[in-house]
């Protein structure tokens, strides 16, 4: 009987990302002054340099991963996309409540929530095991979600006063970086399916659940029990941390199983 050569497994990325998280939150209950976002103890650059060298530690470790993606167990991923999508599309009518409007916003966030809830839903309703044979949908759409957590990269690096010593600019510009690289991880698991870019799948989705979720949504969270924060920022970022959750889901549920497949058993 022969096992599976692949001996990867994601949970020491995700212990990693918790660590980070856990630390995130101390740091935001007791050293960081919320309004500001300048930490009250200790330099700034000591607590993104740290973040930059997790993410290096990350990248590393899903260097390892088999490259062949498993099928089906996507059920998870799949209900993650739908929320996702549905606090999107909330995000982007939030706009709507503000004095002004800011349309591209408005737009590409509603389009990239309907798009997560239809991609959420096609995952669910594929037939387990076979995502692989499925009829792939119009890959143009990708440019829907691309565009939207573009924009709002973009807007958090240059259109909002962003500064390295300012942690809340900085890493919510590392949260919407990660979230945008989650989006081209799940376009190549949605519109590729059975491809072999299991190392992609990994490195990029602990990367959005490292940024986005770690580090931006619990800022959020602090920001939403002070006050400090706007209806749009606090949607947006929840949905950042949504994409990350997106990301973890997907660095679980495609990982090659470790047991022996039938016909190695026949073997």
């Amino acid at each position: 009987m022969k096992k599976s050569k692949n001996k990867y497994s994601p949970w020491p990325a995700v212990a990693l990302c918790l660590v980070f998280l856990a630390l995130r939150i101390v740091d935001l209950a007791l050293f960081t002054d919320l309004e500001t976002s300048f930490p009250t103890v200790g330099p700034s650059a000591a607590r993104w340099g740290a973040a930059l060298v997790g993410a290096a530690a990350l990248l590393v470790m899903g260097r390892r991963a088999d490259e062949k993606i498993a099928s089906g167990r996507k059920s998870v991923l799949g209900v993650m996309m739908a929320v996702t999508g549905t606090v999107l599309v909330l995000a982007g009518l939030s706009q709507l409540l503000s004095a002004a409007v800011v349309w591209p916003s408005m737009v590409l966030l509603t389009a990239a929530g309907v798009w997560f809830f239809a991609m959420g839903w096609r995952v669910l309703s594929t037939p387990e095991g076979r995502g692989g044979t499925a009829m792939p949908p119009n890959a143009v759409q990708c440019l829907i979600p691309t565009a939207a957590l573009l924009w709002v990269l973009i807007q958090r690096f240059s259109i909002i006063p962003a500064a390295s010593a300012r942690l809340g600019c900085t890493f919510r510009v590392l949260g919407a970086l990660g979230a945008l690289l989650c989006v081209g991880m799940l376009c190549k698991l949605l519109y590729v399916p059975g491809g072999t870019y299991g190392c992609t799948v990994q490195q990029y989705g602990s990367l959005a659940f490292y940024f986005a979720t770690c580090h931006e949504l619990p800022q959020a969270i602090f920001e939403l029990v002070r006050g400090s924060v706007s209806e749009q920022t606090l949607l947006t970022s929840l949905a950042m941390g949504c994409i990350g959750l997106c990301g973890l889901a997907a660095m679980l549920t495609t990982v090659p199983r470790s047991n022996p497949t039938k016909k190695d058993k026949a073997d």
